[in-house]
């Protein structure tokens, strides 16, 4: 019930596309990727995206001082191979699901790169799945309750 009051009630609806192709010392890299966001304001709302890359990527260099060192990362991906990604993501202000009773929020995401997946700010060598969930309950004006965790 809850649920349905809030997906009822959500004001915004947004649909992104990205599309890329290109041609590097390796061969031809292609992207493609489409989110969607639906909110009710800034602390409620869901969003998901799906991509899917094929070919293979191009090497990254990883520096944590600013380039004076830097470790060469290998490029994923296969020449006429494919690997999909998701993302999804979700959060709540708890007094929107409650109608006003509770105080605090709720928020989860979880993210999956399936091996060989390769695009300007994500790549996996191989299948990788991560996520997060959490929580905070006020309960006075000077108490609250977290919890969240990971993996």
């Amino acid at each position: 019930m809850a649920l349905q009051r809030i997906i009822g009630s959500m004001t915004m609806f947004g649909v992104g596309a990205k599309h890329s192709s290109e041609l590097n010392s390796s061969g031809k890299h292609q992207l493609l990727g489409v989110d969607v966001r639906i909110q009710k304001n800034v602390a409620t709302f869901v969003e998901a995206e799906i991509a899917r890359s094929q070919g293979q990527g191009v090497g990254r260099v990883l520096s944590l001082d600013g380039g004076l060192t830097h470790e060469t990362m290998p490029s994923v991906g296969a020449s006429g191979v494919g690997a999909e990604a998701y993302r999804v993501k979700a959060a709540a202000d708890l007094n929107d699901l409650s109608g006003g009773a509770l105080s605090g929020n709720v928020a989860g995401e979880v993210t999956h790169l399936r091996g060989g997946f390769s695009s300007d700010l994500a790549y996996a060598a191989e299948d990788t799945t991560t996520w997060n969930i959490s929580g905070n309950l006020e309960l006075g004006d000077q108490v609250d309750l977290r919890l969240g965790s990971s993996g």
